[in-house]
């Protein structure tokens, strides 16, 4: 969608769109928004396909995820691609699954934010967030974590230069 748009209190349960059995792979993005904001609440997520890439997909100015469930969703439930003041909040939600979060940061002139609040992610497996940097040097992305449990070996996982043909230097990645 490109329009605001509040979703409250649905049952997504996820099957492959062309009816195969929960084994077979790769059944793509449930919902992307673009630069409008994104409210959603109370919400639970599950699939019954293995390995479905993403349940919410945000390059929302504000993306906000309240009180939701995602209960073995996706391989990535949410991505973000924050741009200059973005926001993104996720409070009070339960993740049991593989990532909970991935950010692809293409750059982005002014400050961006992530904020989690409350929250209970767990994931045996992988990182509970990957952050991948795509574009050139931008500001910071400011992340603020509270009263959020994380059951998992490892929380971030940080690739410093997605796309790019070397590794940046410790200043650029600054």
């Amino acid at each position: 969608t490109k329009a605001a748009l509040v979703l409250e209190g649905i049952d997504f349960l996820i099957r492959s769109p062309t009816g195969l059995p929960a084994e077979d792979k790769g059944a793509g993005t449930f919902l992307t928004a673009g630069q409008a904001p994104l409210h959603v609440a109370y919400c639970r997520f599950s699939a019954k396909v293995h390995d479905y890439l993403t349940c919410i997909a945000s390059s929302a100015s504000i993306t906000v995820v309240r009180n939701c469930e995602f209960l073995r969703p996706a391989s990535v439930p949410i991505q973000l691609y924050p741009r200059s003041r973005t926001r993104c909040v996720i409070e009070n939600c339960i993740h049991a699954g593989a990532y909970v979060l991935a950010i692809h940061d293409h750059g982005h002139a002014e400050d961006a934010e992530l904020c989690l609040k409350h929250n209970t992610f767990i994931s045996p497996e992988c990182p509970l967030i990957h952050f991948g940097h795509i574009a050139a040097p931008t500001k910071p992305l400011r992340v603020e974590a509270s009263r959020t449990l994380f059951d998992t070996t490892k929380i971030w996982q940080i690739v410093p230069s997605m796309s790019l043909d070397k590794l940046l230097q410790p200043a650029e990645a600054e």
